[in-house]
């Protein structure tokens, strides 16, 4: 989609920029590097600008903080995702882990050098916004929706998954849908939109999370043990629950009186993978 790839392009831009300006040692530096420019496609990112675009909001320094603190976040989750002592994955997006490359001891510290960088970089959107109260109301936020009851909370509830249905729900939820709605939502939230439009724009990306995930289960089937919606649903299902979900996440779409086609349209695509 245009929008999407004008939206990544932006972003990649600053990134670039950004990351060269990184004041770390090598090879703490080196391994940041390598995990931010490891293939990811930039959904969240990307999607928070474009968010914040179709709320009135004009593509701005402060904002570009605050998108790439979102991708560092998600960068380290992913670092420490692979780690032996989590997931233990040697390959991810087709290249060598993080630990493969720079070692077990350096890929956690990377991990932790991510987290806090995502935090240096969203006070200084504050201060770029000349702390405009927006911008602190969203980074309570993505602190929230990330910590010990969003984000992390759902790694945890993966790594002791009970084998429940009801507990691949709970780990969609904060281990997916946390960090995705809270992208899409704080890019409206910083470009102005009112209480009911963000409820309406969460409920979307929540919706929308939880389809992304389970598009992503059936297009993993060789991963159908662990915890995957294939466990409790065959694929017909799985894909009909998928749709739910979408069509769930359109209803609270079509409340805002703006036109945000665009993600109606990447709900739309995104199911098209599982046809």
């Amino acid at each position: 989609m245009v929008e999407f790839d004008l939206a990544r392009a932006k972003f990649e831009e600053f990134l670039s920029a950004t990351i060269e300006k990184l004041d770390a040692p090598s090879p703490l530096k080196e391994s940041m590097i390598y995990s931010l420019n490891s293939g990811g496609k930039r959904y969240r990112p990307s999607l928070m600008l474009i968010s914040y675009e179709k709320f009135g909001g004009k593509i701005c320094d402060a904002v570009l903080n605050f998108a790439l603190a979102i991708e560092c976040l998600h960068t380290y989750s992913l670092v420490h995702d692979d780690l032996p002592c989590m997931d233990n994955d040697d390959f991810r997006r087709g290249k060598p882990t993080n630990h493969k490359v720079f070692g077990e001891t350096t890929a956690v510290l990377c991990g932790d050098a991510l987290l806090n960088y995502a935090y240096e970089l969203v006070f200084n959107a504050i201060k770029l916004s000349n702390f405009d109260e927006k911008y602190v109301r969203a980074g309570e936020i993505f602190a929230h929706r990330t910590g010990a009851s969003g984000m992390i909370k759902g790694q945890v509830l993966d790594l002791n998954f009970d084998g429940s249905e009801q507990g691949y729900y709970e780990v969609t939820k904060h281990k997916t849908a946390d960090l995705m709605s809270a992208s899409i939502t704080i890019g409206a939230l910083l470009a102005g939109a009112s209480d009911n439009e963000i409820n309406y724009i969460d409920d979307f990306a929540y919706n929308f999370g939880f389809a992304f995930q389970i598009i992503d289960d059936i297009l993993d089937k060789d991963k159908a043990e662990g915890c995957t919606i294939l466990r409790f649903k065959n694929e017909e299902d799985a894909k009909n629950l998928a749709k739910n979900y979408v069509k769930n996440g359109l209803e609270s779409l079509d409340k805002i009186a703006l036109n945000l086609d665009f993600f109606r349209d990447f709900s739309l695509i995104a199911l098209e993978r599982i046809k």
